[in-house]
């Protein structure tokens, strides 16, 4: 809040207008980054350089994964009502996790995410990113989705095709925080989930008209799993 009388009138009614994309724009308050700590002990690591280092490949009509000049791609097409995800085909219980991710085609309103803890699609926590500057912060429960925080906007998501934003997922006991580029935008404390495979996914936003006409088409890089 900055303001009162006319000024914080006015504030909301800029805020009605300002609702786009995946989600409502909420205000941030500036933080400083929070660099990853450089003698953390690292548990995995891929630069995607290899096509067979072990991330699920597949390719069909609601989408695909699969690699191509050192990054590892996620494809979701409109026709698929959920999302397509590559899993790493490991387990992680407590983890700090930076990736590099980036829009490389299709449509700018989508989700482009982290899902860690996971026991399949079904049970897991998802926290996800849009190219068009949106965070939020979900588990999965049964297939059912419930949301911790989000959408909102955030300064801190570059927006646009291949700009590169690195995510990093901090993961300890129940203490579950979200970074875009360094800066901390969400903390959630939930122990549903204890331990489970990583992946990194994308999908477009839910109530996108079914058709094969829109996609989006997400590249992930530089995935470092390291001990909290």
């Amino acid at each position: 809040m900055r303001g009162l009388g006319v000024v914080l009138v006015s504030l909301l009614i800029i805020g009605l207008f300002e609702s786009i994309g995946c989600g409502s724009k909420q205000i941030e308050s500036p933080t400083s980054p929070t660099p990853m700590p450089a003698s953390a002990q690292v548990l995995f690591k891929d630069d995607f350089s290899n096509d067979s280092s072990g991330w699920d490949i597949y390719s069909d009509a609601k989408g695909m994964a699969f690699y191509q000049n050192g990054w590892l791609h996620v494809r979701n097409n409109a026709i698929n009502e959920g999302s397509d995800v590559s899993y790493a085909n490991q387990y992680f219980t407590d983890f700090v996790l930076e990736v590099e991710t980036k829009l490389v085609d299709g449509s700018e309103d989508n989700w482009h995410y982290v899902a860690f803890r996971a026991d399949g699609p079904m049970d897991c926590y998802l926290f996800e990113i849009s190219a068009d500057g949106y965070y939020a912060m979900v588990k999965y429960v049964n297939g059912s989705r419930i949301v911790f925080e989000g959408p909102t906007k955030s300064t801190y998501i570059k927006q646009g095709r291949d700009m590169i934003n690195t995510v990093r997922v901090e993961a300890l006991g129940s203490d579950l925080r979200l970074f875009v580029n360094g800066h901390v935008l969400g903390n959630v404390n939930d122990s549903t989930f204890t331990g489970g495979d990583i992946g990194l996914g994308a999908s477009l936003p839910e109530g996108t008209p079914l058709s094969g006409s829109q996609f989006t088409e997400v590249a992930f890089d530089n995935i470092t799993v390291t001990v909290p």
